[in-house]
């Protein structure tokens, strides 16, 4: 439990830089090739600290969509020449904060 915590408080914390860097819009995330870098490895990180949770935690949080946060990691990592960055900014803008939201409650209901 304690490790699950851990990897959940990561979690949260890519959540926390993601919505930082993203933070300058839309325009910023699609004309400036470090802010994309810096979303995109933090969605990488997140993914990581996510795959790692245990099957335990997941199967009492069916709610957190672990295996698309997984998923999109792979993506990040194998495929990025075919990163869809539309995709990337309506993930950051439309999925990123109820994620954190949800990966809070996760957090506190595990003990240290």
């Amino acid at each position: 439990m304690r490790v699950d915590r851990l990897r959940i408080l990561d979690a949260i914390e890519q959540i926390e830089l993601i919505s930082a860097f993203s933070q300058q819009g839309r325009d910023a995330f699609f004309g400036d090739l470090m802010v994309q870098s810096a979303i995109l490895h933090r969605l990488a990180l997140l993914g990581e600290a996510c795959r790692a949770v245990s099957p335990e935690i997941r199967e009492l949080h069916p709610d957190v969509p672990w295996p698309q946060i997984v998923a999109f990691r792979n993506v990040v990592i194998h495929e990025y020449f075919g990163i869809d960055l539309d995709l990337v900014w309506t993930i950051v803008v439309e999925h990123i904060p109820a994620l954190g939201a949800q990966l809070r409650l996760v957090a506190d209901s595990l003990t240290e």
